[in-house]
């Protein structure tokens, strides 16, 4: 599997980098959406679980949460409920990542917890962007290398 964070030496000791936890339980579109953002600049760890997501956001508290809603082991929802009870956590940007798989109801129903929401598949380029913009505008303070 893929490195739960990985330092990117293209970018000078002075650049900021935003850290991002992506949280999806296919793991094959979740190992491409962390390399993806990774070569775009950012700092990315990964949950494959809701009970993964919870811990890692504790520890690490990302810029920008990309939130399966279909999560395995407390589901999207689960991890939605645990950062509006935890105040450190409750000004985490969430991106929603919808797929063809993704339970409507399910996700019609986090749409009101969530900052954003975009359909996959698209392209590299415009997660990054989106999840660029969250940040800035959740105004997180940012990490160096």
């Amino acid at each position: 599997m893929i490195n739960s964070k990985i330092s990117r030496p293209n970018l000078s000791p002075v650049q900021s980098t935003r850290t991002l936890l992506v949280a999806h339980s296919d793991h094959y579109l979740l190992e491409h959406l962390v390399l993806g953002l990774e070569q775009s600049g950012f700092s990315v760890h990964y949950a494959n679980s809701g009970i993964n997501c919870v811990a890692k956001l504790r520890c690490i508290a990302p810029n920008v949460l990309l939130l399966d809603p279909n999560l395995l082991w407390g589901g999207g929802d689960g991890v939605l409920a645990s950062m509006i009870t935890n105040p450190a956590l409750v000004s985490i940007p969430v991106l929603l990542l919808l797929t063809f798989e993704t339970d409507m109801d399910l996700a019609n129903s986090l749409r009101t917890s969530v900052s954003d929401v975009l359909s996959l598949p698209t392209t590299r380029d415009v997660i990054a962007d989106r999840c660029l913009e969250l940040a800035e505008t959740n105004n997180r303070p940012s990490y160096r290398l």
